[in-house]
């Protein structure tokens, strides 16, 4: 039984891949079963909701997701009882239980061999936090203790392994048993075969074409993606989350750095087509809270920080949104909408602001008449008044 392991902050992308729901048009048999829901229930969003509000009991824990992927060797002839048992105490095995704890487990059925993943929350129902440091080693160690004790076959290459005559439990494994594992593994194919720089040309093409697909948004994605094509995708990882990849197809394995696909690099591809999937939620957002009055600044401002943390949620919402190479291509695009909804709605004027409006212009009207009808009386009275004035001094002349 071999583990995969990832560890990071988007329940929703990591619930979505497992439930493989980036492949609607899967064929019944090879859809994925829901093994069980544990302190969870409904939809991919209503999960990842309540794993989210869980987790943020914990505010000290960046990468509150752990992802575990378990393959049984394709040889290896087990009942689906045996396959579970095994899965759930490797969940026994990292401390976890059931009345504290949130996790799905799914099993996949598209591949030539039985494999199932586990999306567990580290933050429990109490606030308390699964340590995962070094939890590659860690999960070697429950592997090879499972099989042991479930009498399961034994995966060969391990460089920690469980002995329970050890005071902590398990050990490295000996230079003899690296040597005689490299031996048994040689590569078929060596750097001086011609055939091997057309594999990694291969690899760095399905690379650079699955990245141009805004959907694949999250590792998750991208390795599936690819896995779809026949090539393997592993992450490595350090406490900070992953620290890189490497690629292995027809027998041949390649480092990410070896085809211009460094893990920062391929982050950086991912976090934008995050961004750029959200633009229509992005213009609904814009479009929802611009009013007559309203700054168009500071309405698309909020509105990036409002959805970037959905995309990395313990990341300052600015430095996400210029992870994006176009960002002030896609702001400017955003403002100049911001601009028309402030327009349109300014244009559209309802029934009451008609009449307001009539009522304002009748009332400025009989105002201006008043004004001109003053002015009107006010001439008339000194014209009046100089008038009388003139017949005075005519009369006094007379005399």
């Amino acid at each position: 039984m071999v583990a995969e392991v990832t560890t990071g902050n988007g329940f929703r992308g990591t619930i979505s891949y497992v439930q493989k729901e980036h492949e609607p048009n899967l064929r019944p048999e090879h859809k994925p079963e829901i093994i069980e829901r544990n302190n969870i229930y409904g939809d991919t969003q209503k999960m990842a909701q309540q794993m989210r509000f869980v987790s943020n009991g914990n505010t000290r824990v960046s990468r509150p997701v752990l992802h575990i992927s378990l393959n049984f060797h394709k040889d290896e002839k087990l009942t689906p009882q045996q396959e579970q048992k095994a899965v759930k105490s490797v969940l026994q095995e990292l401390g976890v239980k059931e009345d504290t704890h949130q996790y799905l487990i799914a099993k996949h059925n598209d591949a030539g061999h039985p494999h199932y993943h586990i999306v567990l929350n580290k933050v429990d129902l109490n606030g308390k936090n699964i340590d995962t440091s070094y939890i590659k080693n860690k999960m070697q160690v429950i592997c090879d203790k499972i099989e042991q004790e479930q009498g399961l076959r034994r995966t060969e290459g391990r460089t920690v392994m469980y002995d329970p005559t050890k005071e902590k439990g398990y050990r490295f494994a000996t230079s003899e048993e690296k040597a005689r594992h490299r031996e048994t593994n040689k590569k078929t194919i060596t750097d001086k075969n011609p055939k091997n720089e057309l594999v990694k040309r291969n690899i760095s093409k399905e690379v650079t074409e699955a990245l141009q697909d805004r959907g694949v948004n999250t590792p998750e994605h991208f390795k599936a993606n690819l896995e779809q094509k026949g090539i393997d995708v592993k992450f490595s990882e350090n406490k900070n989350g992953i620290s890189g990849v490497s690629f292995r197809y027809q027998e041949v394995s390649v480092k990410g750095s070896q085809i211009n696909a460094k893990w920062g690099d391929l982050d950086k591809s991912l976090t934008t087509n995050a961004i750029l999937s959200k633009e229509s939620d992005l213009r609904a957002y814009i479009e929802q809270n611009t009013t007559k009055t309203s700054q168009t600044v500071e309405v698309v401002d909020k509105a990036i920080r409002e959805k970037m943390p959905e995309i990395r949620p313990n990341v300052n919402a600015w430095q996400t949104w210029n992870t994006n190479p176009q960002s002030e291509k896609l702001y400017n695009e955003l403002y100049k909408y911001g601009e028309k909804m402030q327009e349109n709605k300014q244009e559209h004027k309802t029934a009451f602001d008609i009449a307001k409006e009539q009522r304002n212009q009748g009332q400025s009207q009989d105002q201006n008449q008043e004004k001109s009808s003053n002015a009107f009386d006010r001439i008339k009275a000194q014209r009046e008044e100089k008038k009388d004035q003139s017949n005075e001094q005519k009369r006094g002349f007379g005399r």
